[in-house]
């Protein structure tokens, strides 16, 4: 029997609609704004009528909120997997990119060039990132062998996580897209993982061409 999985990036914070953009790790723990709100409510409706055995999420607020708006029809508590929380980036936490590709344009280019070599600074590495995420995703499969779940969790984390199905490794994760609200899906046949759809974001096209 296949198992399916649905990765979900969280709803929109007011960080992440900041122009340039702002580094949001895990040691920013900031709620939903009203966009992401909705955009978690999207995914709550686009995926009301499955049956799923259970909901995870990373513990910080931004994944939380999400994963606990999509949990509503289901009558499933939110389970906190502290494994998925988003990246460390150390010092580069809460400036925006043209903050920190001024102040320190060397070792910028080279995070930029690898980040799983050259990681944030007092902070992770996308290699780091994958050595957590990695088993904690397969602890999760074989807590639950056969019933479909979700997980909520981060833009570094989930870039990571599939680029190691993908088989790209962590050093070119960032080739991997996930937008606010952006729904993955995985099937699991024969113990064999694989992603069938990445970032789908039909369910928030409406108020994205409104």
């Amino acid at each position: 029997m296949d198992q399916y999985v649905f990765l979900v990036r969280h709803g929109a914070t007011e960080i992440n609609l900041m122009a340039p953009p702002v580094l949001q790790g895990s040691g920013g723990d900031f709620p939903l704004c009203e966009l992401g709100r909705w955009q978690a409510a999207r995914v709550r409706d686009t995926l009301r009528d499955l049956r799923l055995c259970a909901i995870f999420s990373s513990p910080l607020r931004r994944a939380m909120e999400t994963a606990q708006i999509i949990a509503e029809p289901h009558g499933l508590p939110v389970q906190p997997i502290p494994e998925l929380r988003e990246v460390d980036v150390g010092r580069w936490e809460g400036k925006s990119v043209r903050e920190i590709a001024e102040s320190e344009p060397d070792y910028y280019a080279l995070f930029q060039k690898d980040p799983a070599t050259h990681g944030y600074p007092e902070g992770e590495s996308f290699a780091d990132v994958e050595r957590r995420v990695v088993p904690a995703m397969a602890g999760l499969f074989d807590r639950h062998p056969r019933g479909d779940f979700v997980v909520v969790w981060h833009n570094t984390v989930g870039r990571v996580y599939l680029a190691h199905l993908l088989g790209l490794g962590s050093s070119r994760a960032k080739r991997v897209v996930l937008s606010n609200g952006g729904i993955s899906v995985l099937r699991r046949r024969h113990g064999q993982i694989e992603p069938l759809t990445i970032n789908s974001c039909l369910h928030l096209f409406d108020r994205q061409l409104g």
